[in-house]
C-alpha cells in the first residue's frame, strides 16, 4: 500500500496559508472601515456590471480561507 501524497515542502505550505491568514484579516478589516458608498442614480445603475465593494471583499475573503485550508492540509 502506498502512502498519502505529502506536499514537497510542508514549511513553504504553512508559511503560506499564515499568509492567507493575515490576508483575511487585512481584507475585513478594510470592509469594515470603508465608508458608506453613495447611492447610483437609476440610470447608472443599469450600466454598472461590477460587484459592490463589499461584495468583492467577501468573495475574496472565502477565496484566501479556501486557499488557505487547501495550504494546510498540504502540511
Amino acid at each position: 500500500m502506498a502512502s498519502a501524497p505529502t506536499g514537497a515542502n510542508p514549511a513553504l505550505a504553512l508559511v503560506l496559508a499564515l499568509f492567507m491568514a493575515g490576508y483575511i484579516v487585512w481584507t475585513a478589516d478594510r470592509l469594515a472601515s470603508q465608508s458608506r458608498v453613495r447611492t447610483a442614480g437609476a440610470g447608472e445603475r443599469a450600466a454598472a456590471t461590477a460587484l459592490p465593494p463589499w461584495a468583492a471583499a467577501c468573495s475574496k475573503i472565502a477565496m484566501s480561507l479556501a486557499m488557505g485550508c487547501l495550504l494546510l492540509m498540504m502540511v
